[in-house]
């Protein structure tokens, strides 16, 4: 690829920094909220998911159900791990799912999340927390507030 091309291709990227950000600025800064996908057969795993993505980031996510392919399908081997199996038909169904849409369909989403139903947010506060204890530890001057980055 020439370096031109790779210019082109890269003036569309954004970076993400949150840092110091409340939710509601991530949420408003960007206007349509981003789709994403829950992979989950079990609904109150699902539900324990959708709340703490909803709770770390309100109305930053459209969100949409995904059940996982069923473990007797036909195109897992038996050969294998079958719930690794079946995760994978998963994330390749909803890829063919997505890649499929038009642009009108797909709008402004141009990124679209996709989350597993064992998603473990650790809320601000802890962090907070636990770096000031390190840092006080090691006697560090300036800790780094930077809590996530994309």
């Amino acid at each position: 690829m020439g370096n031109s091309q790779s210019q082109k291709q890269s003036k569309n990227c954004q970076a993400a920094i949150w840092n110091n950000m409340t939710p509601s600025y991530l949420a408003n800064s960007r206007g349509t909220p981003y789709l994403a996908y829950i992979i989950s057969g079990i609904p109150q795993r699902y539900n324990s998911t959708l709340m703490q993505l909803r709770d770390a980031l309100p109305g930053f996510f459209n969100f949409n159900r995904k059940q996982p392919v069923s473990h007797n399908d036909s195109r897992i081997l038996r050969t294998g791990d079958v719930k690794v199996s079946s995760l994978l038909l998963t994330y390749i169904d909803l890829w063919n799912d997505i890649g499929a849409r038009s642009a009108i369909e797909l709008r402004d989403n141009d990124w679209i999340f996709l989350f597993e139903d064992d998603v473990a947010i650790i809320p601000r506060s802890i962090i907070k927390s636990f770096y000031k204890t390190i840092y006080e530890k090691w006697k560090y001057r300036s800790p780094n507030p930077n809590l996530a980055s994309t």
